[in-house]
């Protein structure tokens, strides 16, 4: 659930891009138009029924704390959304979600749009932290994109690229610690905020299986839950993958060990947090990991209520009636 100032800030981005737009030639205000229109529910994803707002959100305002800085704290926060505007819509465009060709120059002028808006609050740091973050974040998409069209998926170990293509996540956290000449602590930001992109696109990873696979795509969550790279090549069958993946996480567990796994990350990044100077850094990877925690435990139980349920339907076939429990 947003919160008012969520809400707030969703509103004044939106009338800044809306001027943006206006300032526009035809065919691009146009293209911009209908592209928001088809699309804006999904611009920026944010995490199914997530309790914990998104951490690109949170995390300039963690350093721009004082009211004079409020200005700077939204300027870089419509930049951020800019840029993740542009990620958005070039990889709509890869995928064939979006067909008109005028949104690549659409795409461009909000990366302009981001830097300009950047250099004014970043003291001469824009160039590193803008083009580094974007340079990674496409390269990681390709490369995900190729490893999860793979007959096998994408392999587990790969899954640092997960934290590659949520680099642009983090310039705006950048930009507010260069203004506040604090840069020396964007590496450790970087290494914090990594994990939890990680962990995050695990959990979505999860959620997204099928509908992934249905695009051609095996993320890690599926090769994870389908267990082997023979397997994974079988999976391309809907039917099968269904029924395998359906076993695997009803009778043998696969989706814990996979959200056992998201917890590790999110405990680095409670560790990395520690050597923030924000104490807010660690009370957030805290709200993640009770999450986590209770995603496992309700998975769990369904887990061991869907077992007991096979089993007691396997003794009435058989003839038999469950007994009351002697102690």
């Amino acid at each position: 659930m947003q919160t008012v100032w969520e809400e707030r800030l969703q509103v004044e981005v939106q009338e800044r891009l809306r001027r943006l737009f206006r300032g526009q030639p035809t065919h691009l205000r146009n293209s911009a138009s209908r592209y928001f229109r088809e699309h804006g529910r999904r611009l920026v994803r944010r995490r199914r029924q997530a309790a914990v707002s998104p951490f690109w959100l949170l995390a300039p305002g963690w350093y721009l704390t004082s009211r004079e800085q409020r200005g700077i704290l939204h300027d870089l926060l419509y930049a951020q959304y800019c840029l993740l505007l542009t990620i958005r819509i070039h990889d709509d465009l890869l995928d064939a979600q979006a067909t008109d060709s005028w949104l690549i120059l659409v795409g461009d002028d909000l990366l302009v749009e981001a830097q300009t808006v950047f250099e004014q609050h970043s003291r001469g740091h824009a160039q590193s932290i803008v083009g580094s973050a974007v340079r990674t974040s496409l390269y990681a998409i390709a490369d995900v994109d190729r490893l999860q069209r793979a007959s096998r998926g994408m392999p587990i170990s790969a899954r640092g690229l997960y934290a590659d293509v949520a680099a642009v996540f983090s310039v705006a956290a950048g930009a507010a610690l260069a203004r506040l000449n604090r840069y020396d602590e964007y590496r450790t930001f970087r290494r914090f905020a990594s994990d939890l992109s990680i962990a995050s696109q695990l959990l979505d990873d999860l959620a997204d299986v099928e509908e992934d696979a249905a695009h051609g795509r095996l993320n890690v969550a599926a090769a994870m839950l389908i267990g082997s790279p023979r397997l994974a090549v079988r999976c391309r069958n809907q039917r099968f993958r269904r029924q395998l993946i359906a076993r695997r996480i009803a009778s043998e567990g696969a989706a814990e060990s996979l959200l056992d796994l998201t917890i590790a990350h999110v405990h680095r990044a409670a560790r990395t947090a520690r050597r923030l100077s924000v104490s807010q850094a660690t009370e957030y990877a805290r709200a993640m990991e009770r999450e986590c925690n209770q995603l496992r435990e309700a998975m769990h139980h369904t887990r061991v209520d869907v077992i007991l349920g096979d089993l007691a339907r396997h003794r009435v076939v058989a003839g038999t009636r469950p007994g009351r429990v002697r102690v």
